[in-house]
């Protein structure tokens, strides 16, 4: 009985996983809505002295919180191409699994085609049980521009910077906050000290499809090897 437990539960989880393969999702530019309308940017065209444009991925939501994504980008240094599976517990802001994917790793990857496509076909497995364990179900999404409009209210986000005392010229920012605010109420939903950036833009936002939720995107701009790279971060917030 034990046995035939077992071989129902991977049943299940197959059947699952193979239902729900929609494929790679869409690329996503996050950055869009930070810069004037019709500025061209990315591969080989740096945004100011910004040259690091990551490539994120949404793979879909949880019914109780959570949001799988990726963040794909290339390696500065030795070359080739990182990605990062990750998913994220957006009601706590905290990742509940995390999964790297180095280009270097593997002898019989070529960069003809895209590591991405590679990427997923070999741990696909890995990603779509993880999936199932947190109850992922995969859609596709918009990425929305602030300020959060929902039922008659008015959703605004704004960031408060402190500037480092004496910047760098890898270091302008030493701390900065997230500041929601929906009527004469505000609310601090991000705080980061320590910060090694040079600025750091208020992106937009992505609305949950089943809970009354959305994330908000920020990007950092930190100095990198020859320049400087875009640092996303997700952060929800409750729209209540």
């Amino acid at each position: 009985m034990k046995l035939l437990k077992i071989i129902f539960a991977l049943l299940i989880f197959t059947i699952s996983a193979n239902s729900q393969d929609l494929s790679i999702p869409e690329p996503m530019d996050l950055f869009k809505y930070s810069v004037p309308e019709g500025t061209e940017y990315g591969f080989s065209k740096p945004y100011k002295s910004i040259y690091g444009f990551p490539v994120v991925r949404i793979w879909g939501w949880s019914k109780k919180g959570k949001m799988a994504y990726s963040i794909e980008k290339s390696i500065e240094g030795k070359g080739g191409v990182l990605i990062e599976y990750i998913i994220l517990d957006f009601s706590k802001n905290k990742n509940v699994w995390r999964m790297s994917d180095d280009s270097n790793d593997y002898a019989e990857y070529s960069d003809e085609k895209p590591f991405s496509d590679f990427s997923y076909k070999n741990k696909k497995k890995k990603i779509m049980k993880a999936f199932t364990n947190y109850g992922i179900i995969m859609s596709k999404d918009s990425f929305n521009k602030l300020p959060i409009q929902l039922n008659d209210k008015t959703y605004d986000f704004s960031l408060n910077v402190k500037n480092e005392k004496k910047a760098e010229f890898y270091d302008a920012i030493s701390e900065y906050s997230v500041i929601a605010k929906k009527g004469n109420k505000t609310k601090t939903i991000k705080r980061e000290k320590k910060v090694k950036a040079l600025s750091v833009f208020l992106c937009g936002y992505f609305k949950s499809p089943y809970e009354n939720k959305a994330v908000i995107v920020t990007a950092e701009e930190q100095f990198v090897f020859e320049g400087t790279e875009l640092f996303y971060s997700f952060t929800g917030f409750d729209l209540k």
